[in-house]
């Protein structure tokens, strides 16, 4: 029996690329509401979601939530997944990774990230989803394999 590589068991996907944010707005997978993509999880059995918080000037705030959905456009309407939210960060808050797990199985196809920004100051974040337990595999690559050692 062969092991399989990491690269043909799970995905990456980026929700919310790494960026300096400084408006008080509403991202779901980094686009307006009602325009955003979902992550298709349907062949997998886990997502990691994983936020990276490098800092938050003076009195922003960002709230995180994950959602799921039947389609894949969240203008069709997401739902809330219980329990599948981060603690408020604010210019308190540690710098570092902070991770979640949902089981796709138990949710809709499609995984939002909602991102509620208030407050109009410096937030540099991103959140990354890491699919895994698939299905069938080899896992069709998104990415290019840029090096195995």
């Amino acid at each position: 029996m062969r092991i399989a590589e990491i690269e043909e068991t799970v995905r990456p996907a980026s929700a919310l690329p790494p960026d300096d944010r400084s408006t008080a707005t509403t991202l779901i997978n980094n686009a307006a509401s009602g325009s955003a993509t979902g992550i298709d999880t349907r062949p997998y059995d886990t997502a990691m979601v994983m936020v990276e918080l490098t800092s938050i000037s003076s009195t922003g705030t960002l709230n995180i939530g994950c959602y799921t959905g039947v389609s894949n456009a969240d203008s069709v309407g997401i739902t809330a997944i219980t329990g599948a939210s981060f603690t408020q960060l604010t210019n308190s808050s540690t710098a570092g990774i902070y991770v979640g797990r949902i089981k796709t199985k138990n949710h809709g196809r499609y995984l939002y990230i909602k991102a509620v920004q208030a407050g109009a100051f410096s937030k540099k974040y991103d959140v990354k989803v890491l699919l895994s337990k698939a299905d069938s595999e080899p896992v069709a690559q998104a990415n290019t394999v840029e090096f195995t050692v």
